[in-house]
């Protein structure tokens, strides 16, 4: 059957080197190849989770401070030198 397929240059030249050495037509050479590769599926190797170690912080200088809430503490500390730099302009 004939089809119309796109294949990388690179590939195409591996094909054709193959095909050269074995002293065997192209088209068979593409063929066998494909063939091995339906029969014969590369085995893929299971992907292990991604771990992430945690480590302490250590504890807050300021017991009111809550670091489960980081954006919030941000904001805060953000609020604070805004404060403290208009204090510095008067």
């Amino acid at each position: 059957m004939r089809t119309t397929i796109d294949i990388d240059d690179d590939l195409l030249r591996d094909l054709k080197k193959c095909a050269q050495k074995a002293q065997l037509p192209l088209k068979k050479v593409i063929n066998s190849t494909i063939r091995k590769g339906i029969q014969n599926p590369a085995k893929s190797t299971p992907i292990r989770p991604y771990k992430c170690t945690a480590y302490s912080m250590g504890k807050p200088l300021d017991s009111s401070v809550n670091f489960d809430k980081a954006l919030l503490l941000a904001e805060i500390m953000e609020d604070s030198e805004i404060a403290r730099k208009l204090e510095l302009r008067k």
